[in-house]
């Protein structure tokens, strides 16, 4: 099990919820909204990060720009039992960056992260989202009253621990 700060549940749960609307934006191709008279109006795009040279899907809601898919940024991986060390990959067990690549869970899921690693690790022009930021995304898509902690707990499918970064 990674470690995980309590502190940081807050933001955990936020990205979580943003996590499951960005995978049914990407997935469904559908217009979610929580009222159906109104649609969200949204782009899509990518972001290819200049450090490996991925390219990423981006959603823009609004006038923010998300990234709609797991970060996997990995300049180094550490054994799962590693404390301190920062980045991960689930199903992973060892340090060989090129061999944590190859393996499914990290092309389907990219990196786990620390917070404090997943501050550093924000490509240029890019960092995780403020509590602000967070609501205005729930205004723009349509959340009131109504706070993705609850989404989540009523929730039926999985969830996946992941960095959502969003464009500065």
């Amino acid at each position: 099990m990674l470690p995980l700060e309590s502190e940081n549940m807050e933001q955990l749960l936020k990205t979580l919820c943003v996590c499951l609307l960005m995978a049914f934006f990407g997935l469904s191709g559908l217009i979610f909204s929580q009222s159906p008279d109104k649609e969200i109006q949204y782009s899509t795009g990518q972001f290819i990060d200049g450090r490996d040279g991925k390219i990423y899907k981006t959603v823009k809601i609004g006038d923010q720009i998300w990234l709609a898919e797991n970060f996997a940024y990995l300049p180094y991986v550490c054994p799962a039992d590693a404390n301190g060390c920062g980045i991960w990959v689930y199903g992973y067990d060892g340090t060989d960056v090129e061999m944590a690549k190859s393996i499914a869970e990290y092309q389907e899921y990219g990196s786990l992260y620390t917070w404090h690693q997943a501050r550093v690790l924000c490509p240029e022009g890019w960092h995780l989202p403020s509590d602000e930021e967070w609501r205005i995304l729930e205004r723009n898509i349509g959340i009131k009253g109504l706070h993705c902690s609850q989404i989540l707990e009523s929730s039926r499918y999985p969830i996946a621990l992941i960095a959502t970064i969003i464009s500065t």
